[in-house]
């Protein structure tokens, strides 16, 4: 229902509630969730100041009571106008999992309904966590979506069509809005951005990214046009689980050894976002909230991390370090270690050390001590000498560093990782 700061005619009152306007877009609102949207993008007729949002309830028969659900301000929202990112495949959601489907899976239901309130929170008050409120419930549906693989891809009624495809394409600015300046955001974008070229069966180049460990996706088409659509589900790629975040990373990062070395590659052919290496020393101390890091993980994964900048759509990468920064010295272990796995520029850089997936799988089971002899053995064989042999850490925090390995680097901290545990520079090096 509309309220007006000012005094109206019955004729302008009649107008309104006769012929209204409320869409969003291009087309009329649909539903509340729209009415809420047109109400923020000024998609409603001038002269409104509010809405009061009322639910209908049925009770005893036909007996209806309204109850109020909150009040809507008439003005501009510009976060809200993201949604349109996702119109399509939201529609579709509710059709197939809305109130009036039948055969819905529960989890599919419960996460639309909790999706639609936080787009309602969202357009009441259009803040960077709202946003990424939305983000994450956008990430529980395609979730749950994904783990009743059977309903939504209609295998249950013999169809080759799905219900609905994965969601995907989300632009950059989703990373710019819903960026709230956490360490945990930051770690959580850089590995969703994960990706890397290995091979398929055939020995023909496949990219695989982060998030086709999360869910039963695969990458389609070519760098100029491409989508996602549902994969397997017994495919080994999938290695994610609910449960203890860390050893799901390490699950993720053995997979992607294994597949290097199936590949018969020099080195982990993954890049993506660099990590702050303060961050990565917060993670490691377990000073991060492990819950919220793998629900970012999750939302952040359904953005186009192909045609996202770096430096334009991630907004820390502008902002300075500090002096506490600076001074943060990461965990001997972690360093050893990341050392013996450099990526695809940092070996170009500093020299190819053969992937050893052994020093990974000691670290995640919590052996450091064994971890970090056989990382420095790796280095010294590739004619790099560590000034330690041995790094007597173990238990959960030996399997916090295996899980760090994950995390790209910059240059700049991969080369202060060198000083920290390297005797001495080769002279090529220097010179390169």
């Amino acid at each position: 229902m509309p309220l007006w700061n000012r005094p109206t005619t019955l004729g302008e009152l009649a107008t309104i509630l006769s012929e209204g306007r409320a869409q969003v877009g291009y087309r009329r609102a649909r539903n509340g969730v729209d009415f809420a949207r047109a109400i923020v993008s000024l998609g409603v007729d001038r002269g409104l100041s509010e809405f009061q949002r009322f639910g209908f309830q049925v009770r005893n028969g036909l007996a209806y009571f309204a109850t109020p659900l909150g009040r809507f301000a008439v003005r501009r929202n510009a976060r809200a106008d993201l949604l349109s990112e996702v119109d399509g495949w939201l529609d579709t959601l509710r059709q197939i999992a809305g109130p009036n489907a039948k055969q819905v899976p529960a989890s599919v239901a419960s996460a639309l309904r909790q999706l639609e309130d936080r787009i309602f929170d969202l357009c009441q008050e259009g803040s960077p966590s709202r946003l990424q409120a939305v983000l994450i419930g956008l990430a529980r549906a395609e979730a749950a979506l994904a783990q009743s693989h059977s309903w939504t891809t209609n295998r249950t009624e013999g169809r080759s069509f799905p219900k609905i495809r994965p969601l995907s394409g989300l632009s950059g600015r989703w990373l710019r809005e819903t960026y709230d300046g956490s360490v945990e955001f930051r770690l959580a974008a850089s590995l969703a951005s994960i990706t890397g070229r290995y091979k398929d069966r055939e020995g023909r180049p496949l990219p695989v990214p982060f998030r086709r460990h999360l869910e039963p996706v695969a990458m389609k088409g070519s760098s100029q046009r491409h989508w996602t659509d549902w994969d397997d589900p017994s495919s080994p790629d999938l290695v994610w689980r609910e449960g203890e975040f860390i050893r799901a990373l390490n699950a993720v990062l053995a997979r992607r050894l294994t597949r290097a070395v199936q590949a018969a590659l020099p080195c982990l052919p993954d890049r993506g976002l660099h990590a702050r290496l303060a961050d990565v020393v917060a993670f490691i101390e377990g000073d991060v909230d492990d819950s919220l890091l793998a629900e970012l993980v999750w939302a952040l994964a359904l953005l186009d991390w192909p045609s996202i900048s770096w430096t334009d759509d991630a907004p820390w990468y502008q902002e300075p370090f500090s002096d506490e920064e600076e001074s943060v010295t990461p965990s001997a272990l972690f360093s050893l270690m990341r050392l013996a796995f450099p990526r695809e520029l940092e070996a170009a850089a500093h020299g190819v050390i053969p992937l050893t997936p052994m020093i990974h799988r000691h670290a995640a089971h919590g052996d450091g001590l064994q971890a970090s002899q056989l990382a420095a053995r790796r280095l010294r064989a590739s004619e790099q000498h560590p000034a330690l042999d041995l790094v007597p850490i173990g238990g959960s925090v030996a399997r916090r560093c295996a899980a760090a390995l994950l995390f790209p680097l910059a240059p700049g901290d991969f080369a202060r990782l060198r000083k920290l545990v390297l005797k001495t520079e080769p002279s090529t090096v220097e010179q390169t």
